[in-house]
């Protein structure tokens, strides 16, 4: 042996005593691709709900924007619900 480790059953330096006294685990708070992608749609969605509500305004259609809204939003949400729940982490 070249003496940098001391061997004996009892001895403090011994294999047998070395242990791992506390391990501390963080969860990483980047954000994955499919989080990143998820939060594009949720944009795309926002949009085109914006833009379905000006165009209604503007051209003074009969209709109320939130038949463009509500639906759009409730499919938004589930699939949302559904994406997360089915492991949407990476």
């Amino acid at each position: 042996m070249d003496g940098s480790r001391v061997e004996g059953r009892g001895d403090k330096n011994s294999d047998e005593m070395r242990f791992v006294k506390s391990v501390r685990v963080g969860r990483e708070t980047r954000v994955g691709w499919k989080q990143a992608v998820l939060g594009v749609f949720w944009f795309l969605i926002l949009l085109k709900c914006f833009l379905a509500h000006w165009a209604v305004s503007y051209w003074e259609m009969p209709i109320e924007s939130i038949w463009v809204w509500a639906p759009t939003l409730f499919a938004a949400v589930v699939c949302t619900i559904v994406f997360l729940a089915g492991g949407g982490e990476e």
